[in-house]
């Protein structure tokens, strides 16, 4: 079946007139007027008029459904005309033509300027002869509606050039999309508010928190001290008083053979106390971090590692990596040393790399190895049955002092874990000792 194209509205306007004119000729006896396609267009008159009809029921039923409304200024009279839903969004009048004054005063004095710049440009000829503008309508009982017209000039050419005939358009009713956006613009101006207020408070409780993990760090560091002090001024001396007096009572007078193998036994036995008290100590609190910072005591971890472990540790830093903050060198030796051993058990090597510097007020500490590395997503499994200073407590603790751990590690690749920190000078004291703990002092 064959698709029936409908006319267009000035298509069938054509056809109208068409058909005027042969009725026309026949009125004045002019039947040799009436020739070829006019007498055609003659036969299918009554066609044409109901399909125009059609035409324009359909564009007013579009009209109406979209609340569409219509005007028409006539710059050389000033006169303007609207339909009955112009008129109702103007609360003019729909029976009467208006002076384009009258419509004027219903305007929002604030949005008259740019019509007016608009109305002045649409009379000029252009390239682009249509326009569009939203503004606001104020009604004769106070009401305030918005809308949105779009609209196009005519011109017509005379001997002193382009001359704007009318100025057509369509109107249309945005108030409630106009509030809805308002509405929006104030949820969002609220939510915004809302979040800016949860950020600041985040922000200030993560400064809490930092400050709460700084004095926690000091607390711990300020009774590492303690103990460390007690093991030397304390336990130290009595078990060298002890050694003293085992030695002046087997050198007062002859022993038994028995007699004098516990003698011996016993003094072995100080001794590996005296030496356990030392080690313990100087693990505790080492006085080469507290009296020649972060730097210093990492080359003297990686020689004992060496000694002690058969570990090697490369250590390479910037001239000014050591720490400003009194904090950060007590946290960032124990992090490496942990980070350490946990190479030294769980890497297949024996070799492992240290790396200080700084990059602005932030400083960088890299602990590398190249060993068989782990799978990450092992690590996470691990998280939460990791206790003491693990890895994971390690990156908690940097974590609540502002700084960031980046663990990059992956099987058959070696392990690396980056940690990146403030270095910041708290304004309070921490409190902690400069007093030196002589854990290395010659046995008496």
């Amino acid at each position: 079946m064959q698709e029936h194209t409908k006319p267009s509205y000035n298509e069938l306007q054509r056809r109208l007139e068409a058909a005027e004119d042969v009725i026309e000729a026949l009125q004045s006896n002019q039947v040799d007027a009436i020739v070829g396609k006019k007498a055609v267009a003659l036969l299918r008159l009554q066609e044409v008029k109901e399909e125009l009809r059609r035409s324009e029921e359909w564009r007013l039923l579009a009209m109406e459904a979209g609340e569409v409304g219509l005007w028409e200024f006539h710059p050389d009279t000033r006169r303007f005309y609207g339909s009955e839903r112009t008129c109702d969004l103007f609360g003019a009048n729909a029976s009467a033509q208006q002076r384009i004054e009258k419509v004027w005063e219903r305007i929002h004095p604030d949005d008259r300027p740019v019509i007016r710049e608009l109305g002045e440009k649409a009379l000029q000829p252009s390239d682009n002869p249509v326009f569009q503008i939203d503004f606001r309508i104020l009604h004769p009982d106070g009401r305030q509606a918005w809308a949105t017209s779009r609209g196009r000039t005519t011109f017509e050419e005379t001997p002193d050039g382009m001359r704007p005939v009318c100025i057509r358009g369509a109107i249309l009713d945005i108030t409630d999309q106009k509030q809805a956006e308002a509405e929006l613009h104030h949820l969002n101006r609220t939510l915004e508010r809302r979040v800016s207020e949860r950020t600041a408070e985040a922000e200030r409780r993560a400064k809490q928190l930092q400050q709460l993990a700084r004095e926690m760090s000091n607390t711990e560091e300020r009774e590492r001290q303690r103990i460390a002090a007690i093991l030397h001024d304390d336990l130290q001396q009595l078990l060298a008083a002890l050694r003293y007096r085992l030695r002046m009572l087997t050198s007062a007078g002859p022993l038994s053979e028995p007699q004098e193998n516990h003698a011996e036994v016993l003094g072995q036995q100080i001794d590996e106390c005296i030496e356990k008290a030392r080690s313990l100590s100087h693990e505790l609190s080492p006085p080469t971090l507290r009296h020649n910072g972060l730097v210093a005591a990492l080359n003297w971890l990686a020689q004992d590692m060496k000694e002690k472990h058969g570990q090697t540790v490369v250590l390479e830093a910037e001239p000014n990596a050591d720490p400003q903050s009194p904090i950060l060198p007590h946290v960032l030796y124990r992090s490496v040393r942990e980070l350490l051993f946990n190479s030294r058990k769980h890497s297949g090597e024996n070799t492992a790399r240290i790396a200080v510097g700084r990059d602005g007020d932030h400083l960088i500490l890299r602990v590398a190895d190249d060993g068989k590395g782990v799978d990450l997503s092992k690590l996470e499994e691990e998280r939460e049955k990791t206790v003491g200073l693990g890895l994971f407590a390690i990156q908690e603790r940097i974590q609540f002092l502002g700084g960031e751990v980046d663990i990059d590690t992956a099987a058959g690749r070696g392990f690396r874990v980056t940690i990146r920190i403030p270095d910041e000078t708290p304004e309070e004291e921490t409190g902690l000792s400069d007093n030196p703990v002589l854990v290395d002092e010659p046995r008496p």
